[in-house]
């Protein structure tokens, strides 16, 4: 199969999202103070259009058969629910948005995301570009609300899930992000999310 018959069939994958993300930013265009005080939310899941700005990237990918979606929960939340499996070499689920253009939240010093987990290692990974270095941080969830900060200094580069060595992630600008549910943690899940945002001490 030739480069530009892969490249347009990943596009073709990736593109739903990047456009509800765009109308997304259209209707909360200048979100991102200049000068934040502690944080400044990104995605506020008690808008449906914000849950519409993310879609599921899971295992399948790779030839998994791990399932993984977002919906709006009756909560007003995002629900990110599915089951890990790892038959196929599978074992990842996760929901990503992508930005219409890159980001500069370099006046922050890191991510912070309102959930209510299971007790599942989650991770949260940035993106500089649309290829397949990421940069990965991970965290323990409860069944009760969080509020969890991640450091930029926090994410570790990766590629295919293996660390790698690169720069360090660029945050001015940001291209994308993904939740991700893979830390060997097979069975069922539904975690609720209530905000995405920024945040700076």
């Amino acid at each position: 199969m030739s480069i530009f018959l892969i490249t347009m069939m990943l596009w073709s994958y990736i593109s739903p999202g990047v456009h509800a993300v765009h109308e997304y930013e259209q209707s909360k265009r200048g979100i991102i103070a200049e000068d934040p005080v502690d944080y400044t939310v990104l995605f506020d899941f008690s808008s449906p259009a914000a849950t519409d700005a993310w879609y599921a990237r899971n295992d399948n990918v790779m030839g998994g058969i791990s399932d993984g979606y977002a919906q709006v929960s009756p909560n007003k939340t995002m629900l990110f629910a599915g089951e890990i499996r790892f038959e196929n070499n599978g074992g990842f689920a996760s929901i990503q948005t992508i930005f219409d253009t890159p980001r500069d939240i370099s006046v922050y010093e890191g991510v912070v995301i309102w959930m209510k987990g299971n007790g599942d290692r989650f991770g949260i990974y940035l993106r500089n570009g649309t290829g397949g270095l990421a940069y990965q941080a991970t965290f323990m969830t409860t069944g009760d609300w969080q509020e969890i900060r991640l450091p930029f200094s926090a994410f570790r580069s990766i590629r295919s899930g293996e660390p790698v060595i690169a720069p360090p992630f660029d945050p001015t600008r940001l291209r994308s992000m993904s939740v991700m549910n893979g830390y060997n943690q097979p069975g069922k899940f539904a975690v609720e999310i209530r905000a995405i945002g920024v945040y700076v001490e």
